[in-house]
Protein backbone atom coordinates (compact mmCIF):
# COMPACT_ATOMS: atom_id res chain seq x y z
CA UNK A 1 0.00 0.00 0.00
CA UNK A 2 3.32 2.33 0.28
CA UNK A 3 3.70 2.62 -3.26
CA UNK A 4 -0.06 3.47 -4.25
CA UNK A 5 -0.31 6.25 -1.32
CA UNK A 6 2.94 7.63 -2.90
CA UNK A 7 4.64 7.48 0.46
CA UNK A 8 7.71 5.26 -0.88
CA UNK A 9 9.75 7.21 -3.44
CA UNK A 10 13.07 5.76 -4.46
CA UNK A 11 14.09 9.03 -6.60
CA UNK A 12 14.04 11.26 -3.73
CA UNK A 13 14.11 11.15 0.22
CA UNK A 14 10.90 12.65 0.62
CA UNK A 15 11.89 14.52 3.75
CA UNK A 16 11.32 18.36 3.84
CA UNK A 17 14.54 19.23 5.94
CA UNK A 18 17.10 17.81 7.40
CA UNK A 19 16.26 19.24 11.28
CA UNK A 20 12.80 18.29 11.00
CA UNK A 21 12.05 15.23 9.15
CA UNK A 22 8.90 15.63 8.02
CA UNK A 23 7.58 14.16 4.30
CA UNK A 24 6.78 16.54 1.68
CA UNK A 25 3.66 15.29 0.47
CA UNK A 26 1.98 14.14 3.73
CA UNK A 27 2.65 16.76 6.68
CA UNK A 28 1.88 14.43 9.36
CA UNK A 29 4.25 11.99 8.54
CA UNK A 30 7.72 11.76 9.75
CA UNK A 31 11.18 10.10 9.17
CA UNK A 32 13.27 8.46 11.51
CA UNK A 33 16.61 6.65 11.88
CA UNK A 34 17.34 4.82 8.75
CA UNK A 35 14.44 5.80 6.53
CA UNK A 36 14.73 9.30 6.85
CA UNK A 37 17.90 9.13 4.70
CA UNK A 38 19.33 12.24 6.79
CA UNK A 39 23.27 12.96 6.22
CA UNK A 40 24.37 11.53 9.54
CA UNK A 41 25.81 8.76 10.44
CA UNK A 42 23.48 5.75 11.38
CA UNK A 43 24.47 4.96 14.84
CA UNK A 44 22.54 4.45 18.39
CA UNK A 45 23.98 7.90 19.24
CA UNK A 46 21.81 9.51 16.04
CA UNK A 47 18.30 7.16 16.63
CA UNK A 48 18.30 8.18 20.66
CA UNK A 49 18.84 12.03 19.29
CA UNK A 50 16.19 12.05 16.95
CA UNK A 51 13.21 9.96 18.62
CA UNK A 52 13.02 12.71 21.66
CA UNK A 53 12.60 15.46 18.70
CA UNK A 54 10.30 13.11 16.97
CA UNK A 55 8.26 12.60 20.00
CA UNK A 56 8.25 16.75 20.91
CA UNK A 57 6.45 16.53 16.74
CA UNK A 58 3.71 14.68 17.25
CA UNK A 59 2.89 16.16 20.63
CA UNK A 60 3.13 19.30 18.40
CA UNK A 61 0.74 17.90 15.11
CA UNK A 62 -1.41 16.67 18.44
CA UNK A 63 -2.05 19.93 19.41
CA UNK A 64 -0.11 19.41 23.24
CA UNK A 65 3.42 20.90 22.66
CA UNK A 66 3.43 24.69 20.96
CA UNK A 67 6.12 24.85 18.80
CA UNK A 68 8.49 22.54 17.06
CA UNK A 69 11.80 20.40 17.72
CA UNK A 70 14.60 20.18 15.39
CA UNK A 71 17.32 17.38 15.29
CA UNK A 72 20.60 18.97 14.99
CA UNK A 73 22.28 15.97 13.20
CA UNK A 74 24.23 14.46 16.28
CA UNK A 75 25.90 11.32 16.37
CA UNK A 76 28.63 9.91 18.24
CA UNK A 77 30.97 6.50 16.74
CA UNK A 78 33.37 5.36 19.53
CA UNK A 79 36.96 4.92 18.05
CA UNK A 80 38.68 2.23 20.43
CA UNK A 81 42.80 2.83 20.48
CA UNK A 82 43.81 0.38 22.85
CA UNK A 83 44.72 0.01 26.25
CA UNK A 84 41.27 0.63 27.58
CA UNK A 85 41.29 4.11 25.49
CA UNK A 86 39.08 5.11 23.18
CA UNK A 87 37.86 8.52 21.56
CA UNK A 88 33.89 9.24 21.37
CA UNK A 89 33.65 11.77 18.33
CA UNK A 90 31.00 13.09 18.58
CA UNK A 91 28.93 15.68 15.50
CA UNK A 92 26.17 17.51 14.17
CA UNK A 93 25.64 17.90 10.67
CA UNK A 94 28.54 19.06 8.53
CA UNK A 95 30.94 17.02 10.80
CA UNK A 96 31.14 20.01 13.28
CA UNK A 97 32.16 18.40 16.94
CA UNK A 98 29.40 18.24 19.23
CA UNK A 99 31.22 17.29 22.29
CA UNK A 100 28.98 16.64 25.37
CA UNK A 101 31.73 15.10 27.51
CA UNK A 102 33.57 17.96 29.09
CA UNK A 103 36.92 16.49 27.75
CA UNK A 104 38.42 17.19 24.14
CA UNK A 105 37.41 14.19 21.91
CA UNK A 106 40.91 14.74 19.54
CA UNK A 107 42.70 12.68 22.97
CA UNK A 108 41.49 8.96 23.73
CA UNK A 109 40.16 8.41 27.31
CA UNK A 110 40.05 6.21 29.43
CA UNK A 111 36.08 7.71 30.86
CA UNK A 112 34.60 7.23 27.33
CA UNK A 113 35.93 3.60 27.22
CA UNK A 114 34.21 3.13 30.42
CA UNK A 115 31.07 4.73 29.34
CA UNK A 116 30.94 2.20 25.89
CA UNK A 117 31.98 -0.93 27.94
CA UNK A 118 29.33 -0.20 31.08
CA UNK A 119 26.87 2.87 30.15
CA UNK A 120 26.20 2.64 27.58
CA UNK A 121 24.72 -0.81 27.02
CA UNK A 122 22.58 -0.10 30.22
CA UNK A 123 21.07 2.61 28.06
CA UNK A 124 20.75 0.74 25.46
CA UNK A 125 18.97 -2.32 26.32
CA UNK A 126 17.44 -0.91 29.61
CA UNK A 127 16.67 2.57 29.38
CA UNK A 128 16.00 3.87 25.84
CA UNK A 129 13.67 1.07 25.48
CA UNK A 130 11.22 2.56 28.70
CA UNK A 131 11.46 6.26 26.71
CA UNK A 132 14.28 7.53 30.11
CA UNK A 133 16.95 8.19 27.91
CA UNK A 134 16.68 11.10 25.54
CA UNK A 135 19.85 11.07 23.84
CA UNK A 136 22.72 13.80 24.28
CA UNK A 137 20.30 15.46 26.50
CA UNK A 138 20.47 12.53 28.99
CA UNK A 139 17.84 12.01 31.24
CA UNK A 140 16.32 15.09 30.51
CA UNK A 141 13.37 15.82 27.90
CA UNK A 142 14.33 18.27 25.14
CA UNK A 143 12.36 21.60 25.44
Amino acid sequence: FQAEDGIRDSSVTGVQTCALPIYNKFKNVFALGDVANLPTSKTAAAIFSQTPVLIHNLLNEMGVKKKTSEYDGYSACPIFVGDQKLMLAEFVYGGNPSESLNNNQQNPGRLPFYLKKHLFPLVYWELMPKGIWQGKNGMYYPS
